[in-house]
């Protein structure tokens, strides 16, 4: 015989028992499942366990990223212009550059409108010393508060009074460009006691 020709015997050979598969009884076949089922027990049992660690983190780090330290950019407001009203407002600006955007008006009436119709977050009159800030409720308790927080400190730095009027909460009628006031009103004086009837 050549070589050639028992190398091509040889690897007929060689084919046929590589080719012949492994008998596998029932134990072993049992074993093998059982095993990974095993697995599978404990990886769902450890993606139970981490996975609500893993969404909390993620809600904690999304909110204390965008949330932690909140504070009122460009808030538009409206003053009403009186004899006071330019130091006022020179006083606002230059307290709180970035948190308010100050227009003046000609007069309360417009100014309201201004509010409700929500073009601007409030409007400040100032008359005899005192100062009263129109809020729309409607815009909520977070808006009117953080106006407060930004207005009172200049309006008690310059020794006026304190005055915040909520009562331009709205509802619209069916009618496009009909606005009713509620009936509800909130007024009181700085620093939060109300006055008496």
């Amino acid at each position: 015989m050549s070589t050639k020709s028992r190398r091509k015997a040889s690897q007929a050979v060689g084919d046929s028992q590589e080719q012949a598969p492994a008998e596998l009884t029932a134990e072993e076949i049992a074993a093998a499942a059982a095993k990974r089922a095993k697995g599978e027990t404990i990886g769902r049992y450890v993606a139970m366990f981490f996975m609500p660690l893993i969404m909390v983190g993620m809600m904690i780090s999304g909110y204390l990223g965008t949330m932690h330290a909140p504070t009122p950019n460009n808030m538009p407001i409206a003053i009403v212009a009186s004899a006071q009203a330019d130091a006022f407002a020179s006083a606002v600006e230059a307290a709180t550059p970035d948190a308010v955007e100050l227009q003046m008006v000609d007069s309360v009436d417009t100014a309201r409108d201004l509010v409700m119709n929500r073009e601007v977050t409030a409007a400040v009159s100032i008359v005899d010393g005192k100062a009263t800030v129109f809020t729309a409720s409607a815009a909520g308790s977070t808006q009117a508060s953080t106006v407060t927080a930004v207005l009172a400190p200049q309006v008690l730095a310059q020794g006026m009074t304190f005055q915040s009027e909520g009562s331009l909460l709205l509802f619209r009628r069916k009618m496009p460009q009909v606005w009713a006031p509620c009936s509800w009103q909130q007024r009181w004086s700085w620093p939060g006691t109300f006055p008496s009837a």
